[in-house]
Order: structure tokens, then C-alpha cells, then sequence
């Protein structure tokens, strides 16, 4: 069986930031910041991002979210490289 580092690198094809940070006006307001982030990969049912990144702390927003330090958090978002964007 694969380790998971392993795994994610076989399937990676790219990440994209997305969102206020991709757009330039990212700032971090007294609530926090998140940093969007699409990982496209080969196939994104073989990928749990609770593996990758840890418990997504967010339950009620339709992204992957975690903190990474203070106030500043990632929000993942996994498409498969055979989806349309």
C-alpha cells in the first residue's frame, strides 16, 4: 500500500489559489483570513483531505477547512483533472 505523501503526488496535477488571495485583495480582518486553494488532480475520489490536512474545522462551509496558524486558516477544495471548470 501507498504512504499518503506518495499517494497525493501521484495523483497531483497542480493547485490553484482561488478566491481574495488569487484576486490580490486578500487581508486579514479581525474574524480571519482563509486561503482558497483547488488541488486538480488525477482522480479525486482516491484523496481524503482529512488525511492530507488535517479535520476539517469548518463543517458548515462547502470547502476543506483548517487552521494553519493565529487567524489564518486554508480553505481545499479537490477537482478531478477530468472536470470541467
Amino acid at each position: 500500500m501507498k504512504s499518503f505523501p506518495q499517494m497525493l503526488s501521484d495523483q497531483l496535477v497542480g493547485a490553484l489559489l482561488t478566491g481574495s488571495v488569487a484576486r490580490g485583495d486578500a487581508r486579514i480582518s479581525p474574524w480571519g483570513l482563509y486561503i482558497d486553494v483547488t488541488l486538480v488532480l488525477k482522480d479525486d475520489g482516491e484523496i481524503d483531505l482529512e488525511k492530507v490536512f488535517g479535520k476539517n474545522e469548518e463543517p458548515d462551509i462547502p470547502k476543506h477547512c483548517v487552521n494553519l496558524f493565529d487567524k489564518v486558516g486554508m480553505a481545499h477544495t479537490a477537482a478531478s483533472s477530468r472536470e470541467e471548470f
